[in-house]
């Protein structure tokens, strides 16, 4: 067995960071949330230093199910991608 060597660079990071299959993931994780919690809940797929998805609750009444229920951590915990 050969030892691989991995040199990791600061282009490589923020390309694994902020790619195009990275963000394909994150959106597919975020629209399998979004559809556990409901339609009173918007979401949002995000890049800056890196790629970031959203679940948010887009209504007060959205507001008070997700404080009572846990809606959206129920939805994260319930998707599986």
């Amino acid at each position: 067995m050969s030892k691989v060597r991995i040199k990791l660079t600061r282009a490589g990071i923020q390309h694994l960071l902020r790619g195009g299959p990275t963000a394909s993931v994150i959106s597919r994780a975020t629209d399998a949330v979004h559809a556990n919690a409901g339609e009173e809940f918007t979401k949002d797929v995000r890049t800056g230093t890196r790629v970031r998805g959203y679940v948010m609750a887009k209504s007060p009444k959205a507001r008070r199910e997700n404080a009572k229920n846990h809606t959206l951590q129920t939805a994260a915990g319930r998707t599986r991608i």
